[in-house]
C-alpha cells in the first residue's frame, strides 16, 4: 500500500507501484579512457538525460498519463 503522488489516494494492498518522472535534466558525459583486465577501454562520452525526481502513481493515474 502506498499513497499516489498524483491523486493522493491510498492504493489497495498488492497493487503494483508505477513511477512517473516529474523532472529531468540534460547531462554531458566526458570522454574517458581506462584500463580493464582485457586491455584499454575507450568510452566516447556523449549527451543525454537523467531523472531528477519521480513520484509513485497508482495504475489508474499511470494509464491516464500514458495516453
Amino acid at each position: 500500500m502506498y499513497i499516489c503522488g498524483n491523486c493522493n489516494k491510498t492504493t489497495a494492498a498488492g497493487e503494483k507501484m508505477q513511477r512517473r518522472v516529474t523532472k529531468t535534466r540534460n547531462v554531458e558525459y566526458l570522454e574517458r579512457v581506462y584500463k580493464h583486465k582485457d586491455g584499454m577501454i575507450d568510452d566516447p562520452g556523449g549527451v543525454g538525460f537523467e531523472t531528477v525526481t519521480e513520484i509513485p502513481v497508482c495504475e489508474k493515474c499511470a494509464e491516464a498519463g500514458a495516453a
